[in-house]
């Protein structure tokens, strides 16, 4: 089956292995789509968190200008 997906590899170790292909067969999950689930998953919190950032930066870029 052709796909334009592009694919990410890694490395674990065995004990890693065996808790994630556990916790994929639990969530009826195959290993693929759990990695891409959670690599989605923590763009979404880190962009979260980068925005969170940005807007605590303006907040106080904010209040020091009015003090000044």
């Amino acid at each position: 089956m052709a796909t334009d997906r592009k694919q990410i590899r890694s490395y674990v170790d065995d004990k890693t292995k065996e808790k994630f292909n556990k916790i994929c067969k639990l969530e009826n999950r195959s290993e693929s789509n759990m990695v891409e689930y959670l690599v989605k998953k923590y763009i979404e919190e880190y962009e979260a968190r980068q925005e969170r950032a940005e807007l605590k930066n303006k907040l106080e870029q904010s209040s020091t200008s009015k003090i000044g």
